[in-house]
């Protein structure tokens, strides 16, 4: 198997098993909040479709594909901007969401994730930044030795 489509198949099955575990827990919690005693099978097959989706995606996106060379952030905008409709359209689907939704839903739903692309966009500045840092203090050091060997 060619090392690529191998490195695409692990990247893909990790993130499919986290986020398929997470909106497990969540959707565990949802039931028991709304006092259902059950998740159907056809729910949870639905929610791994919609893991696979996303993960398939993901993995397109952040993997040694077309845009290995963009930045994270350029990178993240294209996954919300390509998935979150999916997303909405998945909910729907499996009955997480039904009706138009109120206000409140919505604004938790788009909270949510105006929540955490702002702290990724910290996060990715913060690391962007100690990178930098460690970047410029080699190069300072590299010049001092080639200057300390030139004399």
């Amino acid at each position: 198997m060619n090392s690529k489509v191998k490195n695409f198949l692990l990247f893909l099955r990790n993130i499919v098993s986290v986020s398929f575990t997470w909106l497990m827990i969540i959707a565990v919690l949802v039931a028991l909040i709304s006092g259902s005693d059950s998740i159907s099978v056809a729910a949870v097959y639905k929610l791994m479709l919609l893991c696979l989706l996303a993960g398939s995606i993901f993995t397109f996106i952040f993997g040694e594909g077309p845009l290995k060379s963009k930045s994270f952030m350029n990178k993240l905008t294209i996954f919300l901007l390509i998935f979150i409709p999916l997303e909405v359209l998945g909910f729907y689907w499996i009955g997480i969401f039904s009706g138009s939704g109120s206000p409140l839903q919505w604004f938790i739903f788009v909270g949510t994730i105006v929540i955490t692309y702002i702290a990724s966009l910290i996060i990715d500045r913060v690391v962007y930044e100690a990178k930098a840092r460690e970047y410029t203090r080699m190069l300072q050091e590299y010049q001092a030795k080639r200057s300390a060997d030139s004399e």
